[in-house]
């Protein structure tokens, strides 16, 4: 049987295809990225001595769901990529986009 027992604030709109989640060992914070059907890519952190997950940023710029997400090891850039053949890097320090790459309606090798 399913029940929803909480519902997290900021949540996406729609399922969730994808997560990636990393330690920032500098700021000795975990963070947590997603990925939805929702076209938004969204970027959490988890405290570990309150159990409690904070929405730290919302990310636009896919046009189509988001299939894959990955955060690098130092836990500083997240990388995302949709449907739209779009992949897409976000600075989770700022919330901010640092690049937007057109990877077409083919395969990236």
């Amino acid at each position: 049987m399913y029940g929803v027992t909480h519902r997290q604030e900021h949540a996406h709109e729609e399922g969730i295809w994808c997560v990636s989640w990393v330690k920032n060992v500098s700021r000795d914070v975990d963070y947590i990225v997603t990925g939805a059907a929702d076209n938004m890519v969204k970027a959490w952190t988890w405290s570990d001595q309150v159990s409690q997950l904070e929405h730290k940023w919302t990310f636009h710029g896919h046009q189509l769901g988001v299939v894959s997400v990955d955060i690098d090891p130092a836990g500083s850039v997240a990388a995302s990529s949709g449907l739209d053949g779009y992949i897409h890097l976000w600075d989770l320090e700022s919330g901010k986009q640092i690049r937007s790459i057109d990877g077409g309606q083919g395969w990236i090798m």
